[in-house]
Formats: C-alpha cells, sequence, structure tokens
C-alpha cells in the first residue's frame, strides 16, 4: 500500500509541475503576444502621427508595396498571406498591401517594368476618349512602406530600382531587406556597410536577417545551425518558414518604430506627394499572371497556354504566323514621341536548343517602317554555359513608335517545343540615357523554372 501511495504522490508531483510549466509557457506566449501588439499598436500611432491632413485627421490604414523573390511572395507557405509583407500590414485592417514579388527573379525586371507592375500590364494611357473619365478618376496608391529583397535571387538593378521608386514615391519609407539562404552563401560585398552606402542616395533604411556565419556550413548539414536559426527557415533552408516570417515582421515594426522616433530631419514627413515615373515603361508579362493575356493586346494565331505548372507563354510552332498588335503610350520628357527598342521575353533550354529559330518581323504592312529580326538561342550570351537552364531571355527586336505597333512571329525549324513567347517590354527610362547599367537591367533579366536538365 506504502508504495503505491507513494506513486500516487509522485505522480501528483509530476502532473503539478507539467501544470506549472504549462502556465508558465501559456503566460510567456500571452506575453510575447501582447508586446508584439504593443509595438504594432506603438508603430501604428506614428505612422498616424506622422501622416495627417492639414484638418489634423489621421489616417489609420498603412499603404504597404513588397517587391523582391519567392521568399517576399510567400513560396512554402499554406497560406501567403502570412508571409511578411502581410503580417506588416496587420497594424490596421484598412491597410493596403500590394505583394507584387516574382519568384525566380531579381531586381532586373521590377527596375525595368515597375511602372506597370504597379499601374497593370503596360501601364498604358492610350484609351478610347469615352473611358477616359472612368480610368483616370482611380486615384493612384500612395505607399508609405516599401519592402524591397532582392540579395537571395540576384541584387543587380536594384539602386535603379529604388532611384525609380523615390521619384514616384518621394516620402515613402524604402527598406531593404537582407535575407540569407542557408543553401547559398550571401555575397561578401553585400555587407552592412555596403547597405549603409547604398541606402544613402535613396535616404532608405535596411534589415540585415541574423544568419550564423561558419566557413565550412554551408552545404555541409544541420549540425552546423542552431535549431533556433533553422527554426526561421522552411525544410529546403532557403525560404523562410511561417515563424520566420513572423520573427522578420515583428522585426521590421521595431526598425519602423525606432525610425519614426529620429528627428523630423532624419526623414520627409510629409504626406500625399506623388511624383512622376521619369520617362515611364510598358511592359507585358504573363510568364506568371494566372492565365491571363494582358486585354490590351490583339493576337491573332498561336495558342495561349500553360506548359510547367502554372508557367504560361504564347506558344508558336513551325508553319505558324502570329501577329501581335499594341498602341504604345507616350512616354514622358526626354522620350517624349521618341523611337524605343522594345524587347521580347522568351523561353530558352537545352544544347542543341530546344527552342527554334524564329524571325520577327515589325510592322509588315508598312514598307517603310518594316523590318526583321531572327531570333537564334545560340546568341544568347549565357549559351552553352546556362543551356541546362529552363530560363527567359529578354532581346532587343527592334523598335517601338508611338501609336499602333504590330509584329509577327514565324519559327524556321522544327524543334522539341515550340516557340514560346512570354512577355514585351518597352522600357524608355532605360534608353533616356546612355547610362549602361539602366540598358543592362531590361538584358539581363532572367526568370528560371525548374528543369530536371541539370548539370
Amino acid at each position: 500500500m506504502g508504495k503505491h501511495r507513494d506513486k500516487r504522490v509522485k505522480y501528483k508531483y509530476i502532473i503539478l509541475a507539467l501544470s506549472c510549466l504549462s502556465l508558465i509557457f501559456i503566460i510567456f506566449q500571452d506575453r510575447k503576444r501582447t508586446a508584439i501588439e504593443y509595438n504594432r499598436e506603438k508603430l501604428l500611432d506614428l505612422i498616424n502621427n506622422r501622416y495627417q491632413n492639414d484638418s489634423g485627421r489621421k489616417f489609420r490604414k498603412v499603404n504597404i508595396l513588397a517587391l523582391g523573390g519567392s521568399v517576399t511572395w510567400g513560396s512554402t507557405l499554406l497560406n501567403r498571406t502570412d508571409a511578411f509583407p502581410f503580417l506588416l500590414g496587420n497594424l490596421h485592417p484598412g491597410s493596403i498591401v500590394d505583394n507584387l514579388a516574382v519568384r525566380a527573379t531579381g531586381a532586373n525586371y521590377p527596375a525595368s517594368c515597375i511602372q506597370s507592375m504597379v499601374e497593370g500590364g503596360g501601364a498604358a494611357d492610350v484609351v478610347n476618349e469615352e473611358d477616359k473619365e472612368e480610368i483616370f478618376s482611380t486615384v493612384p496608391t500612395i505607399y508609405d512602406i516599401i519592402l524591397l529583397e532582392f540579395s537571395v535571387n540576384g541584387f543587380p538593378g536594384t539602386e535603379f530600382l529604388m532611384n525609380r521608386l523615390r521619384n514616384r514615391y518621394p516620402d515613402a519609407i524604402i527598406i531593404y531587406v537582407h535575407l540569407h539562404s542557408l543553401t547559398h552563401p550571401p555575397r561578401e560585398s553585400l555587407s552592412e556597410e555596403f547597405f549603409v552606402n547604398t541606402m544613402k542616395p535613396v535616404n532608405g533604411i535596411y534589415y540585415m536577417f541574423p544568419v550564423e556565419v561558419l566557413s565550412d556550413a554551408y552545404g555541409r548539414g544541420n549540425e552546423h545551425y542552431s535549431d533556433e536559426l533553422l527554426g526561421l527557415y522552411a525544410n529546403d533552408r532557403h525560404h523562410l518558414s511561417k515563424t520566420g516570417h513572423e520573427f522578420l515582421a515583428d522585426q521590421l515594426t521595431l526598425l519602423l518604430q525606432n525610425t519614426l522616433l529620429e528627428p523630423a530631419d532624419a526623414l520627409t514627413l510629409e504626406l500625399g506627394t506623388l511624383g512622376e515615373w521619369d520617362a515611364g515603361d510598358q511592359c507585358y508579362l504573363w510568364f506568371m499572371n494566372d492565365g491571363k493575356l494582358p486585354e490590351s493586346l490583339d493576337v491573332e494565331g498561336g495558342t495561349f497556354t500553360s506548359f510547367n505548372e502554372m508557367k504560361y507563354s504564347y506558344e508558336v510552332k513551325q508553319g505558324e504566323t502570329t501577329t501581335f498588335s499594341f498602341q504604345r503610350k507616350e512616354f514622358n520628357g526626354k522620350m517624349f514621341g521618341k523611337i524605343i527598342p522594345f524587347h521580347l521575353v522568351y523561353m530558352t533550354l537545352g544544347n542543341p536548343p530546344k527552342y527554334p529559330k524564329t524571325l520577327i518581323t515589325l510592322n509588315p504592312h508598312d514598307e517603310q517602317i518594316t523590318s526583321t529580326h531572327l531570333i537564334n538561342p545560340t546568341d544568347d550570351p549565357m549559351f552553352p554555359e546556362w543551356s541546362w537552364a529552363h530560363l527567359t531571355r529578354p532581346e532587343v527586336v527592334g523598335s517601338s513608335r508611338p501609336g499602333k505597333n504590330t509584329f509577327t512571329i514565324q519559327p524556321q525549324e522544327s524543334t522539341e517545343n515550340p516557340f514560346r513567347l512570354v512577355g514585351i517590354i518597352i522600357c524608355a527610362v532605360c534608353f533616356e540615357s546612355q547610362h549602361g547599367q539602366r540598358m543592362k537591367s531590361v538584358s539581363n533579366m532572367r526568370m528560371r523554372i525548374p528543369t530536371k536538365e541539370k548539370p
């Protein structure tokens, strides 16, 4: 009997201890949650105090623009709204979060096409007279916070992008979020000093995600990282986990809090200013757009279809002729009325190429301005080194003019895949001057899709 009584007493103490631990955990979680909510409420108050109109009415909502790669987009999450830009947007139910991140893509695409990304495919102001009042009565969103994340997928083009964003949104807080992939070493040049110097011209701020930098850690195994750090990453050790997104949103909340507590002259503190889009851009990209071809494009022939896990293209086979037509907008400043080169964005893969040589004819019905261009996959600067990868390639095929532009696509040979067109890019600001980096932003824009063909 005594032994049984001792066991019962022992079990009582164990249960009591577990209950106490559970209570402590619940209290800790509640305090953590309360602290997070307090920080976000404090930040919202700071933003409200910053943004007031002349009548003194405070604005409760926050407008957020997010640009980046698959982490910002929300890859590996069960629900994309758990990605850190959306969590930051939870500051208030009225907040707007435009998460325009593009998976497997660096900064060159948004640098060349940010106007079209924000305003819709084409960003064209060429509309019927009767539609003008309805279309232009829409007030553009003025972003309070702009999040940028390109360290993992490709930083080049970021500075050009930030300059364009600063011109358009002179009062926004621009935050560069520097993330690490545990499967790929970060570039050494992307140091804290680098970001201090990079953000200074646009009066922006930055956040560097914590990482344990071990000289022999990359590609070795989980034992080289702490459990705390690994918990912030998904199983692939490349994307962030839900916990990682929550952690990042909380850290950005604190960063914004501290930034807004700085002296008034440290940041621009006005509301409602909307600048210009410099010379502008007109881009159409349907590579990943839920199976929708832009309505402002007229197409005859060919087939619009999905070809790889919800990746979309316009396919043209040998023997077919497909005709595209679109209205080119008028651009601002020095590019007004000018003839501007334009790129077609198409798919490449394989050595020998699995996509055909293709003839592009511009304005075939006007002998005075017609021209031809032959797309040859082997002319790609990344061929054959990157021929194993299924990539997009932008290539200048001719010049665009204000008003209606037409071009035809005619594959010249039969290959394993038909010619696949995934976009059209006219970047006026890229050609506004002879600034080499601006033009490289378009030509170096690459997106990769998964393929079994690897080295």
